[in-house]
């Protein structure tokens, strides 16, 4: 029983870093990206889905030793993540609530899709997390959903704007 639940809280941490990295391609399916200049998408776009494809490539299909230069990499690729996730949470103009809430819902889904196509493939991401102590994965996993699962409750009892 233990090991199950050590196995269940590792999947669903890599489920959420895995749905941390795809948030950008669900905001970028909806559309958030014409509401910024073409001069951004441009750079942007193509800047963000080569960090996730490194990041994928690394975390699923890679066998390579850790070392210095891969830290380095992933350490620039989920920077520029993390910044996409962070400007395009901005879109429509939202203020504070409505951007948390409106990340919450894409990240929550993202995870979901994350979930589903990952479950059951031991890639690299999974056998680091398995290295985490379980209790600490377990909360961190609990944690990450409830505040998430929160935002998204903001969002949807808060009433729309009118501009």
């Amino acid at each position: 029983m233990k090991t199950l639940i050590n196995e269940w809280s590792a999947r669903l941490l890599t489920a959420i870093i895995m749905g941390l990295l795809v948030t950008p391609v669900i905001y970028i399916i909806l559309g958030a990206i014409l509401d910024f200049p073409y001069a951004f998408d441009t750079v942007s776009i193509p800047l963000v889905l080569i960090s996730q494809g490194v990041l994928i490539y690394f975390y699923l299909f890679s066998r390579v030793k850790f070392t210095f230069k891969r830290l380095a990499v992933e350490a620039v690729c989920w920077f520029s993540v993390l910044i996409y996730n962070f400007i395009a949470s901005g879109f429509n103009f939202f203020i504070a609530g409505e951007k948390f809430g409106a990340f919450s819902c894409m990240f929550l889904l993202a995870v979901f899709i994350s979930w589903q196509l990952f479950n059951g493939y031991h890639g690299e991401l999974e056998r680091r997390v398995m290295r985490i102590k379980p209790a600490l994965t377990c909360a961190i996993s609990t944690s990450v959903i409830l505040v998430s699962m929160f935002g998204v409750m903001i969002f949807a009892l808060s009433p729309a704007r009118f501009i």
